[in-house]
């Protein structure tokens, strides 16, 4: 089942009403009233329903999911648990769906947003065995195998808020794809296309530099990753200049390794079976970049992928070897493993070095200890901004993301300290997510800087009230409201 936005009307569909999201207590609208006997009859309290009654010599049906007034974003993710299965349930190919004025915006445009990822999951490979869904020319997605969704409303705005919610639903569809799909398909060029494909759709600059053009910058740290692998790197730039009124600009730098093995400091095969995962960053950075062409915000963003994959080989980088970089420092290698860093210190580097960026945020699943630390579902962060830290704040309200800030006294610092080259890639077991951030914060020429470490939120091995099994698009919705906030 796809759920898709096909229409509004302010109150009137050629669609069977099916679905009904009110606050509890909210006075039911006029054309709604046929229902209300059976609802007060099973009571007004927060939950999903099938309601039915007799309505000209047949039975009528809607599903009504109520919620309770001035919600939590947790609220609004725990009332739509099992709604998806519970939709099905009324047949229609395709119906309408109320939802109340009563709302503010913000939870509007999440309940919008979330009734258009009601049925997103990644099960591309099992309708007909093996299929490259990329390169596929035939779609095999058949008519009745479409839910359509006609939202309604009444509310002044709607449609601004509605455009504002298709297009981070599609943002967040797009991150999770571009995880889900398996490294031999998602690979460092492949990926590079979708975001060429993204630009050419929602109106942003973009430029990808091949492995000769990576060497010939002075990517050392980059290219020391990215050339074990028989699959070439590819530096992706994208740039959305839409604030003439202002001089700064907003770097987001998404780790893009495509396949992690670890390299000579190999993964356990466990550990290896999600690392496709590894790219999770450069998803959420290349779908922002497509939310934020989309709605024209008023921003001045470039994003940075650095895409590679870590693969054992002969020409593999190795333990206790010592590598250059973009910004001239060297670099003594502790753990092939620790990889990610490497790439976004080029990355961060290049933003400020050759785009002028006057702030950076990265974002990347970077450490196992931030999942020690806080768990499957809370980002970790590090800034040394308060006005980043702000605009992250805020933006985690907006989307319902759980972020945490960690500290970053100079203890920390002290633990990425070499005796053999300016910096080490692995600083102590304890605090490894802070650690792993202020390395790449030393390549940030003291430019504000703030690090997001999604290595537990950004992929689930089972489902979650908010987010399918698999990859969950944490990231996307968040840049893009952080963006927003950091130039509002």
């Amino acid at each position: 089942m796809q759920v898709l936005v096909d229409k509004l009307s302010p109150r009137t569909c050629e669609w069977p009403l099916k679905l009904v999201i009110r606050s509890v207590g909210e006075t039911w609208p006029a054309e709604l009233t046929q229902f209300e006997p059976a609802f007060k009859a099973k009571g007004d309290k927060a939950g999903a329903r099938i309601l039915r009654i007799a309505k000209e010599d047949a039975v009528a049906e809607v599903l009504v999911l109520s919620i309770k007034a001035q919600a939590s974003m947790n609220d609004l993710q725990k009332a739509f648990k099992g709604l998806s299965d519970k939709l099905p349930e009324l047949q229609d190919p395709a119906v309408a769906a109320w939802i109340s004025s009563d709302f503010s915006d913000q939870e509007f445009t999440q309940i919008a947003k979330t009734l258009l990822l009601l049925d997103n999951k990644f099960d591309q490979h099992i309708k007909s065995g093996y299929k490259n869904t990329l390169t596929a020319e035939d779609d095999d997605t058949t008519e009745d195998q479409v839910k359509q969704i006609a939202i309604l409303t009444d509310r002044a705005g709607a449609d601004q808020l509605l455009c504002e919610a298709k297009s981070l639903a599609q943002a967040t569809a797009l991150a999770r794809k571009l995880v889900n799909e398996p490294a031999n398909i998602m690979t460092p060029s492949q990926l590079a296309k979708e975001a060429e494909n993204l630009a050419q759709e929602t109106g942003f600059d973009i430029q990808v530099l091949n492995a000769q053009e990576i060497q010939d910058l002075g990517m050392d740290a980059y290219w020391s990753v990215a050339k074990g692998s028989a699959q070439e790197p590819r530096f992706i730039i994208m740039r959305y200049m839409n604030n003439p009124q202002s001089d700064e600009i907003l770097a987001l730098v998404g780790k893009g390794l495509c396949y992690d093995s670890g390299g000579y400091d190999i993964k356990p095969g466990n550990s290896m079976r999600t690392m496709n995962s590894d790219m999770a960053g450069s998803a959420a950075v290349i779908a922002c970049m497509g939310a934020l062409a989309r709605q024209k915000a008023p921003v001045n963003v470039v994003a940075l992928v650095a895409a590679c994959e870590n693969m054992v080989s002969g020409s593999s980088f190795r333990n206790g070897d010592i590598i250059g970089s973009l910004a001239g420092k060297s670099i003594e290698i502790m753990s092939t493993d620790a990889e990610g860093r490497l790439t976004l210190a080029d990355a961060v580097t290049y933003a400020w070095q050759k785009e002028k960026a006057t702030a950076i945020v990265d974002i990347a699943t970077l450490t196992g200890a931030v999942i020690v630390a806080l768990g499957d579902h809370v980002t970790g962060y590090i800034t040394d901004s308060d006005t980043l830290c702000a605009s992250a704040e805020a933006a985690s309200q907006l989307s319902g993301d759980k972020i945490w800030r960690l500290p970053t006294d100079e203890d920390y610092e002290e633990k990425n300290k070499s005796d053999r080259a300016d910096i080490k890639n692995g600083g102590s077991r304890g605090g490894g997510s802070i650690t792993a951030g202020l390395f790449v914060r030393a390549f940030a020429n003291q430019i504000p800087f703030l690090h997001l470490d999604i290595a537990g939120s950004s992929y689930n091995e089972s489902g979650t009230d908010r987010f399918p099994k698999g990859a969950s698009g944490v990231g996307a919705e968040l840049l893009y409201y952080l963006s927003k906030e950091y130039f509002a």
